[in-house]
């Protein structure tokens, strides 16, 4: 049975002999009741997280019931089990209470509550020497060397808005200091992706606009290992897309792009690339329906699926963003799309956000944005993509950052952070990485 919060429902179980299993539960120290003993020790967990717990009473006539809950707890209560969940937005401590009945009397127990932070805003990464405010830069952490951190060009300020950069600058993580790599070729485009390829320290750039706003259909090969870094073009006759998705398909080495903005209008297209040759670009049909045409959407590889959600859809009168606020997965073998959350007041519907995966927890974090063009988005959400029905949920990180829109994130597998920044407001532009360390689950 589960209760929900301010839930007065007296669920009565029969209590029988403790059922445990050495590791299996924390049973919490107790006190004497009129009806036996009752937990009073206090429960710690996670936002988002469970802990289970068992009840021994040492009367077998006792009547087990869940009487008040916390606001964004749950809990369940099957025979001398407790199993108590708290939500992304649970924070500090609460009183979960008992009932516990026995020849006429009723004992209310409390058991003390502490749901803890899985996130918090640390200490920004700030620069006096690195790469200026600007849009939609392209990141890239490669799995081969997890203390370095990539950025190209996106689009910057000077000497106006959506200026163009080809800049290519290396952060080492450990330090938080930049350095500017020098290239050769570096095209003049910008809101394309970076993805790896199987060879560390060589990148595909593919997507953005170039500085006559024409959305480019060539591919480009970075070879960072190089002095300086090499760009190579390696063929035009892509689909174009800007504020698209870029991901690599290691298990089928190929690479895949999904929607983004095509010069005319949103797009829903799903291509494969192929690099066995020549570059080999095909459009593929995916079943399952899928997402409707957008960009500037969140994207996440989880294993074996591309994971899109939100972004802006086809304008409307009055709404330029229409922004979606639906979920979908792409399984990367079968090519099957699958709606994975429907979408709801928590479900973020913004364009031009930023956030990623963790790849340990497989929660996608999405943050900031805008859903009108005109206004940002307070609010970071999680989608757990390990639950079996995920959802979206607003988390309530300690501490605070300022937010922004065109902003770009990645996720520092070796700190456990996720790094979101640049970007801008009609007030502000930014260079810096606004820092959410992330707990893991235990």
């Amino acid at each position: 049975m589960r209760a929900t919060a301010a839930s007065f429902l007296l669920i009565s179980v029969m209590a029988c002999e403790p059922r445990t299993a050495p590791g299996a539960f924390d049973v919490l120290p107790v006190t004497k009741t009129p009806c036996g003993v009752a937990p009073v020790g206090r429960v710690t967990l996670l936002q988002g997280a469970s802990a289970t717990v068992t009840i021994a009473p040492t009367r077998s006539d006792v009547k087990l019931a869940l009487f008040l809950l916390p606001d964004d707890v749950e809990a369940e209560l099957e025979g001398t089990t407790l199993r108590v969940s708290a939500s992304e937005r649970a924070r500090g401590d609460s009183v979960l209470s008992l009932t516990m009945q026995c020849e006429g009397q009723e004992t209310l127990v409390e058991v003390p509550l502490t749901v803890t932070t899985r996130l918090r805003w640390s200490a920004p990464i700030e620069w006096s020497q690195g790469p200026a405010a600007r849009e939609h830069p392209a990141l890239l952490i490669d799995a081969a060397s997890p203390d370095v951190l990539w950025l190209y060009g996106g689009f910057g300020f000077v000497p106006r808005q959506f200026t163009v950069l080809n800049d290519l600058w290396r952060l080492d993580l450990r330090t938080g200091a930049w350095s500017e790599v020098t290239t050769t070729d570096a095209p003049l485009v910008a809101g394309g992706r970076l993805a790896p390829t199987k060879t560390p320290g060589v990148f595909l750039f593919y997507g953005g606009q170039d500085t006559a706003d024409e959305v480019s259909t060539t591919l480009y090969q970075l070879d960072t290992r190089t002095t300086p870094a090499r760009f190579e073009a390696l063929g035009a006759g892509g689909p174009g897309a800007a504020l698209a998705s870029f991901v690599f398909d290691a298990a089928r080495d190929r690479w895949l792009v999904f929607g983004g903005f095509d010069g005319v209008e949103p797009s829903n297209r799903v291509y494969t690339l192929s690099l066995a040759s020549t570059p080999q670009w095909t459009r593929v049909s995916p079943t399952g329906g899928g997402p409707s045409p957008r960009y500037g959407f969140f994207f996440a590889l989880d294993g074996e699926r591309l994971v899109v959600a939100s972004g802006a859809q086809t304008p409307l009168a009055g709404n330029p963003i229409n922004p979606a606020n639906d979920t979908w997965a792409l399984d990367l073998a079968t090519l099957t799309w699958t709606r994975l959350e429907a979408g709801g007041a928590e479900a973020p519907a913004r364009r031009n956000g930023c956030g990623a995966i963790d790849p340990t927890t497989r929660r996608l974090y999405a943050w900031s944005g805008t859903a009108n063009g005109v206004t940002v988005v307070n609010a970071l959400s999680v989608l757990p993509l390990g639950d079996a029905t995920p959802q979206w949920r607003t988390t309530r990180p300690s501490g605070e950052a300022p937010v922004r829109a065109s902003c770009a994130g990645v996720f520092d597998a070796a700190r456990r952070r996720l790094l979101v920044g640049f970007g801008n407001t009609s007030a502000a532009q930014y260079a810096d990485f606004q820092v959410v360390d992330v707990l893991s689950v235990p």
